[in-house]
């Protein structure tokens, strides 16, 4: 017998996660507050229902894929949400990039009715959504995480459990600053490059030239972990001298540069700790 599940939030995200539902062989119940994304729904194949409560009904799997905290809170603990209609035992996925705080307060209220909330953000793009590339990073109880994750895994290419409640959603968040910060420290250099006289065309040629990958992908030559902390490696001059003189040109140059800036204390503090544990340098 094919399983029915619900969907609230058909946009880009949503409706690629309905095509990995839809090719594990379920049917879907789908809401979204937008008309439009109603349509595409149905073109999809789902089918369309008036409200969260609707998706929810007789349903045992509830996926919640909106952008904010706000419309999180709404889809599950609104006079129309999930809660007015999911029976005890429902499962529902919080795929959405919110705040831990407020995963946890729709579980509490959940949890009064007997029904699981497990935060399951979802680390890709549309396209890898939709092609099974998708992580699921996780939060919830062992036992919880344990009885849903044959359902998840069919819809993704891994699901990674981090914690208690909460912590996919602490995952997601660090992960994404990972990609904002690379973007802002980017700007804030070339802003630099070009106040001290550059081509920025011809640094970024360089630049790109000059890379040999991302400081993620070998962060272990920065960085070790001890008691589940991070511990930087001062090696070399890119701590006690380059960043030193970095900070030197934006204070030559009158620029706010507050990255750089924060950079050069936060490695002269590294550096200080390291020559008081009586390591050279």
């Amino acid at each position: 017998m094919t399983e029915t599940v619900g969907l609230i939030g058909f946009g880009a995200m949503g409706a690629a996660l309905f095509e990995r539902l839809k090719r594990a062989g379920r049917d879907v119940r789908a809401y979204d507050v937008a008309e439009d994304r109603m349509a595409l729904a149905r073109e999809a194949g789902a089918k369309t229902v008036p409200s969260p409560a609707a998706a929810a009904t007789g349903t045992r799997c509830v996926h919640v894929f909106v952008r904010t905290d706000a419309q999180a809170r709404d889809a599950v603990l609104g006079p129309d949400g999930v809660l007015a209609a999911a029976e005890a035992g429902t499962v529902v996925f919080l795929h959405a990039t919110i705040n831990p705080e407020t995963t946890k307060e729709i579980a509490r209220e959940a949890a009064k009715q007997d029904v699981t909330v497990l935060d399951a953000a979802v680390t890709a793009v549309p396209a890898k959504v939709r092609a099974g590339e998708a992580i699921f990073l996780v939060g919830g109880s062992e036992d919880a995480v344990s009885a849903n994750r044959h359902y998840l895994e069919p819809l993704g290419a891994e699901v990674i459990h981090f914690g208690p409640l909460g912590a996919g959603n602490t995952a997601k968040i660090a992960k994404n600053l990972l990609n904002a910060a690379e973007r802002i420290l980017l700007f804030e250099v070339m802003e630099v490059a070009a106040a001290g006289g550059l081509d920025l065309g011809k640094f970024m040629k360089m630049a790109v030239a000059a890379d040999h990958g991302s400081n993620i992908s070998r962060w272990d030559r920065s960085l070790e972990i001890v008691d589940n902390q991070p511990v930087a490696k001062i090696v070399g001059n890119i701590f006690t001298k380059d960043i030193v003189l970095a900070g030197e040109l934006v204070e030559t140059l009158g620029m706010p540069a507050p990255i750089t800036r924060g950079a050069a204390a936060t490695a002269a503090v590294w550096v200080a700790a390291h020559k008081a544990a009586g390591n050279p340098g």
